[in-house]
């Protein structure tokens, strides 16, 4: 019973940081040469960033994700989704290269400040090994009240 329970544990704790392991914060910089003053109307941004690789879950994931910012966040922040690669192809923007995008499908918590200028940012990849798109929506319920607090957004819901 003891040695169920302690596995019982053991797989808790990697549900949960599975996922912490695999964020990265970053400072995106107020006059930063990738800082492309994207927020007009100065809101944070949520980015989800994708790429013409097929991910046979990432549409899913996709899915989930916009119907939790319908449902949580419509109106406080921006949602935009991107496919990075045919953006930096006409030459508009450098995403991959400001947030050194690699994988399929990326989230990006972007800070904005009053200026309108990117600022604090949390990267949170989508990991086709160690995520479900249900536990993708997930940590992003968990992570977007968490890192916009910190930075002391206006914003932040809490």
């Amino acid at each position: 019973m003891l040695r169920k329970f302690a596995l019982f544990c053991l797989g808790c704790g990697l549900f949960y940081a599975v996922p912490a392991l695999a964020q990265f914060n970053g400072y995106y910089g107020d006059n930063g040469q990738y800082n492309q003053n994207y927020s007009p109307n100065g809101k944070p941004i949520i980015f989800l960033f994708y790429n013409n690789e097929p991910c046979d879950s990432c549409g899913e994931a996709m899915y989930n994700i916009q119907q939790a910012f319908a449902n949580n966040w419509q109106g406080v922040y921006n949602l935009e989704m991107i496919n990075y690669e045919e953006e930096e192809a006409q030459g508009d923007y450098t995403y991959a290269d400001a947030y050194n995008l690699y994988a399929p499908l990326v989230m990006v918590l972007q800070d904005v400040n009053s200026n309108g200028r990117f600022t604090n940012y949390l990267k949170i990849p989508y990991d086709m090994d160690n995520f479900t798109p249900y536990t993708f929506q997930e940590v992003m319920m968990s992570e977007v009240p968490t890192f916009f607090e910190d930075y002391n957004d206006p914003y932040a819901p809490y």
